[in-house]
C-alpha cells in the first residue's frame, strides 16, 4: 500500500484546495491566520526542493528543535517527500540533550524555532561533526561569524527558484518510497540512561492511521482540533497527522501557557491532551461550585445525578435513553452543562483523547456526566501512540479502554 504520509498533502490539496488546512498565531494577542491546503502544499514542495538542493539524500536525518509551529509540519512532509528522516527534539531541551540527539541520530541539518534555540544549536554545531546547516523558523539576527545558517524564509526561496530537474528528483524519491522506509525518530527518555530513539517506519504510521479511522468513526472534516501537546511527542504528532488525514482544520497552539485562551478563541471539537489539563479544568469547576449559593449548588448536584444516569448508565452502554430521562437531561444541560462547556471553550465538543498518565475515575465520571466525552487511552512512542482507548460504546471507567483493531 502507498505510504499515507508521503501522499497525504497532494491528495488532500486536490480535495480541499483553498479550504484551511491549519491556523496559527505567533503572539498571544495576535490573530489566528489560516493557511489553505494549496498554500500548505506549495510550501511543502518548496521545502522539499530546498532539502534536495542542500544535499539531503534519502535516509539522511534532519532535526526539528522548536515549539509548535506550522513550519514543523512543512518540514516533516518535505522530508517525507525526499525519504529523509525528521528527528523531533523537545523545544525545552538543554544544550547537552540536543548535542546527544544530534550525535546519536547523526543529524545533518537542524531546524530551530527561535533565538534561544538558535544559540544552543550554534554551540552544538561547533562541537559536532554532523551539523552542516541550521535553519531558523523565526527571523532573527544571526551571529556575525555564522555562514551556515539561514532563515526559513530564505530556505523556502531556495526551493522556489529550483529548476525542473530538482522537482523531478523529489518526485522520483516520493514515488519510490516504501513502507519500510524510516519515517521519523522520536527520542524518549525511558527509565534509565540516555534517551532512546524510537524508530518508526512509514508502515507504522500506515497501520496506526488506518486503525484510528476504524476506531474513531465519529470524526469528520467538519471537526476542528487544537494542537496543544508538543509536536515532538508521538501523541500529538500522530494525532495531528490523523486530523490532517481526516481533513480537519488544525489550530496550532504555540505557547502551552496560552492554551486556555486559545481554546476559548477557536472552540475546537476535539484535541488530544494529558490528564493534567483536565485536572485543572475539574479543579476550576469545583472552585466555582464552592462559591455558589445553596440553591445553585442543589441545581448542580441534581444536574450531575441526571447527567451520570443518562451518559454513564445508558449512552455509555449503548442503551436507549428513556424519554423522561432525556427530557431531564436537556433541561439540566441547557441550564448547567452547556454554559460550563462554553466557558471552557468546548461547547461543540466531540471527543477528547487523553493519555500519558492516569486520570482519576471520579474526574472521568464527572466530565462524562457534564457531556464532555473524554476518551482515555494508552500508548507508547514505540507503538506509534495509541494501543488501547475507550470504544464508542461499552468502555469501563477506570480502565484504558480496549485494544485497537488490527
Amino acid at each position: 500500500m502507498p505510504n499515507i504520509l508521503t501522499s497525504l498533502i497532494g491528495k488532500q490539496t486536490l480535495k480541499y484546495g483553498e479550504r484551511a488546512a491549519f491556523s496559527f498565531k505567533a503572539e498571544p494577542q495576535g490573530k489566528w491566520i489560516d493557511t489553505s491546503w494549496n498554500e500548505f502544499s506549495h510550501k511543502v514542495d518548496m521545502a522539499a526542493c530546498s532539502l534536495e538542493i542542500l544535499g539531503m539524500e534519502p535516509e539522511a536525518t534532519v532535526g526539528v528543535f522548536s515549539a509548535n509551529r506550522p513550519e514543523i509540519l512543512i518540514t516533516d512532509f518535505a522530508a517525507f517527500a525526499n525519504r529523509v528522516v525528521p528527528v523531533s527534539i523537545y523545544s525545552t531541551s538543554s544544550e547537552e540533550q540536543v548535542e546527544y540527539i544530534v550525535n546519536d541520530a547523526r543529524i545533518n541539518m537542524l531546524f530551530v524555532g527561535n533565538e534561544e534555540q538558535y544559540h544552543i544549536a550554534r554551540k552544538v554545531q561547533k562541537r559536532s561533526r554532523h551539523i552542516q546547516q541550521i535553519v531558523v523558523y523565526q527571523n532573527i539576527n544571526l551571529q556575525p561569524d555564522d555562514c551556515r545558517t539561514m532563515t526559513f524564509e530564505s530556505f523556502l526561496k531556495l526551493g522556489e527558484a529550483a529548476g525542473e530537474s530538482c522537482h523531478e528528483v523529489v518526485e522520483s524519491r516520493r514515488s519510490s518510497a516504501t513502507g519500510s522506509d524510516l519515517a521519523t525518530l522520536l527520542y524518549t527518555s525511558g527509565t534509565t540512561g540516555e534517551p532512546k530513539g524510537a524508530m518508526l517506519t512509514h508502515d507504522c504510521f500506515n497501520a496506526a492511521l488506518d486503525i484510528h479511522l476504524e476506531r474513531l468513526p465519529m470524526l469528520s472534516d467538519k471537526d476542528t482540533s487544537i494542537c496543544f501537546l508538543p509536536l515532538s511527542h508521538i501523541f500529538e504528532k500522530a494525532w495531528t497527522f490523523f486530523c490532517l488525514l481526516k481533513g480537519m482544520k488544525v489550530y496550532i497552539n504555540h505557547d502551552p501557557r496560552d492554551i486556555q485562551n486559545s481554546i476559548r478563541e477557536v472552540h475546537p471539537t476535539c484535541m488530544c491532551s494529558v490528564p493534567r489539563f483536565w485536572e485543572k479544568v475539574y479543579a476550576a469547576v469545583q472552585a466555582k461550585i464552592s462559591r455558589m449559593n445553596p440553591l445553585q449548588k442543589l441545581l448542580v448536584k441534581r444536574a450531575l445525578k441526571v447527567g451520570a444516569r443518562r451518559n454513564l448508565d445508558y449512552v455509555r452502554l449503548g442503551r436507549k435513553v428513556p424519554a423522561w430521562l432525556a427530557a431531564q437531561y436537556r433541561f439540566y444541560d441547557s441550564k448547567v452543562f452547556a454554559p460550563m462547556r462554553k466557558v471552557i471553550g468546548i461547547e461543540h465538543g466531540n471527543i477528547f483523547p487523553t493519555a500519558g498518565a492516569p486520570l482519576s475515575a471520579n474526574i472521568v465520571e464527572f466530565l462524562h456526566s457534564c457531556g464532555i466525552n473524554i476518551v482515555i487511552g494508552y500508548g507508547l512512542s514505540e507503538t506509534t501512540a495509541t494501543v488501547t482507548c475507550f470504544p464508542t460504546v461499552g468502555y469501563e471507567i477506570g480502565t484504558v479502554g480496549t485494544v485497537l483493531p488490527r
